[in-house]
């Protein structure tokens, strides 16, 4: 951060005479809007506001939902925000009235400055989104943004067995440990819940916790075991699953197995060393 201070940094901060920080923008007399993110309503101690079409939201609130560090420097007015990923950092630095921003130390335009409004740092809610790689979306009729978070996208492509969209989110750096806080579980949990065989196998194979449990205490095996599917469970044992885990319930594996009066998966699981 240190390098990026001495080179796009300091080229924002020799600015203020030709956009001074105590200038803004019209505020757009719009109905209130809302924010979700990762299917949470957000508050904010500001409201988001509308300046010259651009939906503008307080940097910190936001920034840290989505799992960001967020850094305010009062002598400059400026903002540096650092968030990490599988595939390395991503780093914004914003300035109070100045239309760039710098991503990874490369300069962008901004349609809309940085404003101070009430006490609050106030800044492009979707530049700054889409910049941690969430996907937004906006719906008119309701005024209502939706923000997606990097790891909310893996959680939810796992889901719905999208293993191409799966494959991307990796690629872009989603945590595939990633733990949903509401919905609890893991992207492979997820996957498990649903049955997509090929899911699993990629999260595996870029490291995935085999052993994750969602919040009932169920891991991929015992959802695999409860669908009955013996080819998946097969898989599982196969990279390492522990047939002994237990639910919050105190179930096993073979538990389940036998309430369902599965031989076939009472036999792999005894086999792969299950627990009486």
């Amino acid at each position: 951060m240190k390098r990026l201070g001495a080179i796009v940094l300091a080229a924002l901060l020799l600015v203020p005479s030709v956009y001074p920080a105590h200038a803004h923008a019209a505020v757009d007399a719009t109905p209130a809007i809302t924010v979700k993110v990762d299917d949470q309503l957000q508050t904010f101690d500001q409201p988001p506001v509308v300046l010259n079409g651009r939906t503008m939201v307080p940097v910190r609130s936001l920034l840290e939902t989505l799992g960001a560090t967020v850094t305010w420097s009062d002598e400059t007015q400026t903002v540096s925000v650092m968030r990490y990923t599988t595939k390395g950092l991503i780093s914004v630095v914003l300035k109070v009235g100045y239309p760039e921003a710098a991503v990874n130390e490369v300069r962008v335009g901004l349609d809309q400055a940085p404003e101070i409004i009430n006490g609050r740092t106030m800044v492009p809610l979707r530049f700054v989104s889409e910049s941690m790689r969430a996907a937004v979306t906006w719906t008119e009729v309701t005024k209502t943004v939706e923000i997606y978070s990097l790891d909310y996208q893996l959680f939810l492509s796992s889901l719905r067995g999208h293993v191409d969209l799966v494959d991307k989110m990796i690629s872009l750096g989603a945590n595939p440990n990633y733990r949903n806080p509401i919905r609890g579980g893991t992207p492979l949990t997820a996957a498990a819940l649903s049955g997509h065989s090929d899911v699993i196998t990629l999260l595996l194979d870029n490291g995935a916790n085999i052993n994750a449990q969602d919040t009932p205490g169920y891991s991929a095996l015992m959802m695999a075991v409860d669908d009955g599917d013996l080819e998946l469970s097969t898989m599982l044992l196969g990279r390492g699953a522990n047939p002994n885990l237990k639910s919050t319930a105190g179930i096993t594996a073979l538990q389940i197995a036998r309430h369902h009066q599965n031989h076939g998966l009472i036999e792999l699981l005894q086999n792969s060393g299950a627990l009486e």
